[in-house]
């Protein structure tokens, strides 16, 4: 965040000790922190303790204490927004927040279960489905990721076929799950009244 850093080059820190906020600044597209470590003359990955981008996530030689880590929490593909458009959502319109709405009219042309993440990695599996009031799959959809990538938006729906959608309440639940890793799942209520 401009004007947070409390250091400057040539300061010495301490465990703990704050050195900024995350914020947007730059040409960034979403709030984080960029830090680069360097040991031994070199710039290295703190989460490996080697060479600068060898891999991600944590290994034996890396430069945070056990208790930095858990801290860290470090995680690769992370759904962090979820929710519910009548038709094919916009990133943008997302963005701006408006794919808020608690509710959504029966008559909506489309149920559209949409997902925000961070980091997805080519071959990790997305999930998404949408359960209906009577507690059936209304639809869902798996793909395998193909590239990786900063952020990426998605989406799976369902065009209304009838004059409404049966009325209650609708559960989508979105699972990214990493070939040798950990799956990580969010999930979405609406309320479609008559």
């Amino acid at each position: 965040k401009k004007g947070s850093i409390g250091v400057k080059p040539g300061d010495r820190v301490a465990a703990g000790q704050a050195l900024g906020l995350v914020g947007y600044s730059g040409w960034t597209e979403y709030p984080h922190v960029h830090i680069g470590v360097r040991k031994d003359g070199g710039v290295v990955d703190p989460f490996q303790g080697g060479a600068a981008m060898a891999a991600c996530g944590p290994s034996v030689g890396a430069l945070w204490t056990d208790e930095a880590l858990r801290g860290l929490a470090y995680a690769d593909s992370v759904p962090y927004a979820i929710g519910f458009a009548p038709g094919p959502p916009a990133a943008e319109r997302l963005r701006n927040g408006d794919y808020g709405a608690q509710s959504l009219p029966a008559d909506s042309p489309a149920l559209v279960l949409w997902v925000e993440m961070y980091w997805p990695r080519a071959g990790d599996r997305m999930d998404m489905s949408v359960t209906g009031p009577d507690g059936e799959i209304l639809f869902s959809q798996t793909k395998t990721i193909e590239k990786s990538q900063a952020r990426r938006f998605d989406f799976t729906g369902k065009r209304l076929t009838g004059s409404a959608w049966p009325s209650g309440a609708y559960r989508g639940v979105v699972t990214v799950t990493a070939p040798n890793g950990p799956a990580r799942t969010l999930d979405a209520h609406i309320v479609l009244n008559p």
